[in-house]
């Protein structure tokens, strides 16, 4: 019964020193990701890119909070394959919402279209289109070869 004391405080701090690493790994990797993707803008997108392989201009459509223009492009800044969303208003997080909406619908079109090659989106990151313009907003998504699990029916 001695034992169960000490015991329990070395288990207490072995959880905690793990805890800790665990905490410093996660933040490191998102600094990581930050600075691979800091050359990731509108600017360097124009002039190093190539036209877009698909372009789809989403009109203001009622009930939805956003008119947007979707972009994809292949071997981009450094990313394989690139789907661009920009919209004009404020950074909300309905805004977000609806830009990530229309980047859900568009792979869901896509792995429709295309079952045996099936992708899926991950949010590099979002930003204004400019320092100086803070109307207008893009969001950009890396598209990934990966399964899609099926909704049963």
């Amino acid at each position: 019964m001695i034992w169960k004391k000490p015991l329990l405080i070395a288990l207490s701090i072995v959880c905690a020193a793990l805890c800790v690493h665990c905490l410093h790994h996660k933040q490191q990797k998102e600094v990581d990701a930050q600075a691979a993707h800091a050359n990731l803008n509108i600017d360097n997108l124009l002039k190093e890119c190539s036209d877009p392989v698909e372009l789809f201009p989403i009109p203001p459509a009622p009930g939805f909070p956003i008119a947007a223009l979707m972009g994809r492009h292949h071997n981009c800044l450094g990313i394989g394959d690139l789907l661009v969303v920009v919209w004009q208003g404020k950074d909300s997080e309905t805004h977000r919402t609806a830009a990530n909406l229309l980047t859900l619908m568009y792979v869901d079109f896509n792995n429709e279209k295309n079952p045996a090659e099936r992708v899926r989106a991950r949010l590099i990151k979002i930003m204004p289109m400019d320092d100086d313009n803070q109307h207008a907003h893009v969001s950009f998504y890396s598209l990934e070869a990966g399964s899609v699990k099926k909704v049963a029916k």
